[in-house]
């Protein structure tokens, strides 16, 4: 029985590369947050959880963390602790739900980040000049698309027809 070998130029060849650029951008991009992270004595993982319960202003559930962040449960339970202890983040009860527990940025939370944004912000403007028109160009408009899809926000990790 002869196999069934995919094209260089192929469909799914294309997409294997784009997801193989994805992958290095993030490394890359995570390792350069990272780097300022550290100013402020945090790893590049608790940079990312602490700016996730940031940008939701009344909280976000561990699950939810969790997914935010591609990180599993148990990973951010340790991580949410730390980082409670830190200042960084505070856990609060839900006002609609009394056995849920939020986690959001603290003030010390809201400084760090605003400390690391600011350092990361002159990076920031020499890729969003690469872009071209910033978060206003078709391109960077279809990629955001791409990710806020179905196939990229479901823990599934295979697609679904």
């Amino acid at each position: 029985m002869e196999a069934n070998h995919e094209q260089p130029g192929s469909c799914a060849s294309q997409w294997a590369a784009i997801v193989q650029l994805l992958s290095l951008g993030s490394r890359k991009l995570r390792r350069l947050l990272g780097q300022q992270a550290t100013t402020q004595e945090l790893s590049e993982t608790q940079f990312l959880v602490v700016f996730a319960c940031w940008r939701e202003e009344h909280g976000l559930c561990q699950s939810d963390l969790a997914e935010q962040t591609g990180l599993s449960t148990a990973q951010i339970s340790g991580l949410v602790e730390q980082l409670e202890r830190n200042g960084s983040i505070e856990v609060v009860r839900s006002a609609t739900d009394r056995r849920r527990r939020l986690c959001r940025a603290s003030r010390q939370g809201h400084e760090e980040l605003s400390c690391i944004l600011s350092q990361f912000a002159p990076l920031a403007q020499q890729l969003q000049g690469h872009i071209g028109r910033g978060a206003q160009d078709p391109r960077c408009q279809t990629l955001r698309r791409l990710l806020s899809s179905p196939h990229f926000q479901q823990r599934s990790t295979t697609p679904k027809s």
